[in-house]
């Protein structure tokens, strides 16, 4: 990508469905450079068959009645600074803090261990037990795509800039469409793993 492309081509080139691949894929070719990425649900309808909405208004009902009345399937936008391998890594697979993972992981109905933050110094990166996390790994490659353009500069902003434009439903920064129940899934999710046994 060079610098000269402005924010409009870089995003039309990082939306575009069919220059999306799947997860499992993906990972294998991801460059460990910088640049932004993008994450779509490869059919929504599978979102709705793993969750068995529940008969009574909840977090998880709205949060997934948005998305399948939206008219798209755009989950995430993000930025690696210096490794898109190393971050996507972080987001698909867990091996390191990933908001996109964390979140997913809510949405999926998944809570960390109770207690699991306590004495930790960051209060906030709450991670899921192994078996959970190899469920949730497991759903990802059989559900997402992602597609990954390499730049360098003005990252920022061009992020920003695409989560404005195209509102990526698990995007809570930059999202002028943001859905107020993440917020709330996920302080549900660090109030579990800083409750004491």
């Amino acid at each position: 990508m060079k610098a000269s492309e402005n924010i409009t081509e870089i995003s039309n080139k990082l939306i575009k469905d069919t220059w999306f691949i799947p997860v499992i894929r993906a990972i294998k070719e991801i460059p460990a450079e910088p640049g932004v990425y993008a994450i779509r649900l490869a059919n929504p309808a599978n979102l709705k068959a793993k969750l068995q909405l529940s008969k009574e208004p909840d977090l998880f009902n709205d949060i997934i009645n948005t998305i399948l009345s939206s008219g798209h399937n755009l989950l995430y936008i993000g930025m690696a600074s210096i490794s898109l391998k190393k971050r996507l890594n972080q987001e698909l697979y867990a091996k390191g803090p990933g908001t996109f993972f964390r979140t997913l992981g809510a949405i999926l109905r998944y809570t960390p261990p109770i207690g699991s933050l306590i004495g930790k110094a960051n209060q906030k990166n709450y991670r899921f037990s192994y078996k959970d996390q190899s469920e949730i790994i497991e759903w990802i490659e059989t559900n997402l795509t992602v597609n990954w353009i390499t730049i360098d500069n003005n990252l920022k902003l061009i992020e920003s800039t695409i989560i404005e434009n195209n509102r990526p439903f698990l995007n809570t920064t930059y999202n002028p469409s943001a859905i107020e129940e993440l917020t709330l899934l996920r302080r549900e999710c660090r109030k579990i793993a800083l409750t004491k046994f």
